[in-house]
């Protein structure tokens, strides 16, 4: 089973590409699988409390990992029901990321990276703008962050990306374009995985 993470901003476009990809591998007649954290078992519990803390917050950003620990409990589900692929809308990445602008160690943040399991075959990093992504999306969790909290994510994003190799997807681009690209790196992990 291939896992394929999606991390970047709201806004970026993953979730529209997702959908997308979904289409695009089962008409090849692959079972494709997608995980978002609001598909974690507590989501709705841990949502009312969460939102009772600013957008970076070291609990909020606790009960944010807990939900992606959820959310690898249903990727196993995914594997032992014989899905070739399993699509991830944000995923240990996008709360390391949050965790680190939320001050906390690198030892933790390290420790993360390596235990939470499963790790993801392939991670593609949305690249967009902060300053773009705010105006495509309506939801709070990019409206409501100040302008230097949204710089300080954006390079903390980029920074990840690079020292963990994600591969980059320019989400300026159509969505056509984006899709294509996405298709072009899941392709070659697919073939990679064979």
């Amino acid at each position: 089973m291939l896992v394929v993470a999606f991390e970047g901003f709201s806004g970026s476009g993953k979730s529209t590409a997702i959908r997308a990809l979904v289409r695009h591998f089962s008409a090849k007649k692959l079972k494709v699988g997608i995980v978002s954290i609001d598909s974690a078992k507590n989501f709705a519990d841990l949502k009312k409390i969460e939102k009772q803390y600013p957008i970076i917050h070291q609990i909020r950003d606790f009960l944010f990992l807990v939900l992606r620990i959820q959310q690898g409990e249903k990727i196993e589900e995914m594997r032992k029901r014989g899905y070739n692929i399993v699509l991830i809308d944000r995923y240990v990445g996008s709360s390391c990321v949050f965790m680190k602008c939320g001050g906390f160690p690198n030892e933790l943040i390290s420790w993360l990276k390596k235990n939470i399991k499963p790790k993801p075959d392939i991670t593609l990093f949305f690249d967009l703008p902060y300053t773009i992504a705010k105006k495509r999306k309506r939801s709070r969790s990019i409206k409501q962050i100040d302008q230097s909290s949204l710089k300080m994510i954006e390079k903390t994003y980029k920074s990840f990306a690079k020292k963990e190799k994600w591969k980059h997807i320019n989400a300026h681009e159509q969505p056509e374009d984006v899709q294509r690209a996405c298709i072009k790196q899941i392709s070659t992990a697919l073939k990679r995985k064979k």
